[in-house]
């Protein structure tokens, strides 16, 4: 991610979709956000900033005032966004910060430094610019092996939620596939809930957290019709 497009309508959709899992999971005590932050493209792009006609997180009328005000205010910066959740009741933690940027050197360090207290009964988002990785990965994309290791490290009772943007093609063998690579990682296919641009594959170890996801994904999905999920 990049901090030009901090406060855009993939960020409602990220952070509302968050504070839903998180009020409504009532064994999640904690938020890890993990961004893999790279430096601004130089290109003056802000993203979509149409909240009101966002096809998700348009009701969380305090979200989209949060993040008119840091967007029109030109503090378009990920570590804001810590604000509005501590306000929110929720214990989080951001990834990174004093790391400076992600990038293919400091991966490794990058993951392993994380504090494993806070990959306890947490909602652990990983959100790096692209996804998943492809065939010429980059630090814009996570990594199999990253998923991996850090799904090992997480407690019974974390959930793991990765963002992806869509590739322009065949929607359903795309999430076939990554479905199965998925499931071939963990042992468990991920459920997932997407806008058609961008979609989030969510993980965890425990069956029972597993159907109280389930739960808050389809209460979610009626709340914004324009959604779909693996459900």
């Amino acid at each position: 991610m990049k901090n030009q497009y901090f406060g855009d309508v993939r960020d409602l959709f990220t952070y509302d979709l968050s504070l839903h899992l998180l009020r409504r999971i009532s064994r999640l005590d904690r938020f890890l956000f993990v961004p893999m932050l790279t430096p601004d493209d130089g290109t003056g792009h802000g993203g979509r900033v149409c909240w009101e006609r966002a096809k998700a997180g348009n009701r969380n009328l305090e979200l989209i005032d949060f993040l008119r005000l840091r967007v029109e205010g030109g503090r378009r910066d990920v570590r804001e966004i810590e604000a509005f959740f501590r306000a929110s009741g929720v214990d989080i933690a951001i990834h990174g910060q004093g790391l400076g940027y992600f990038s293919m050197v400091n991966r490794s360090s990058y993951f392993q430094s994380i504090d494993p207290r806070m990959l306890r009964s947490s909602l652990v988002l990983l959100d790096p610019d692209i996804g998943l990785e492809v065939r010429d990965a980059d630090e814009k994309h996570l990594m199999y092996s990253e998923v991996k290791q850090l799904f090992r490290r997480m407690g019974y009772n974390s959930l793991m939620m990765i963002f992806q943007y869509l590739p322009r093609e065949n929607r359903p063998s795309y999430l076939y596939r990554r479905t199965m690579e998925l499931k071939g990682l963990t042992g468990d296919p991920p459920e997932y809930i997407s806008d058609n641009e961008v979609i989030f594959f969510l993980l965890c170890k425990n069956p029972s957290l597993k159907e109280e996801m389930r739960g808050a994904l389809r209460d979610y999905a009626r709340l914004y019709a324009e959604l779909f999920t693996s459900l």
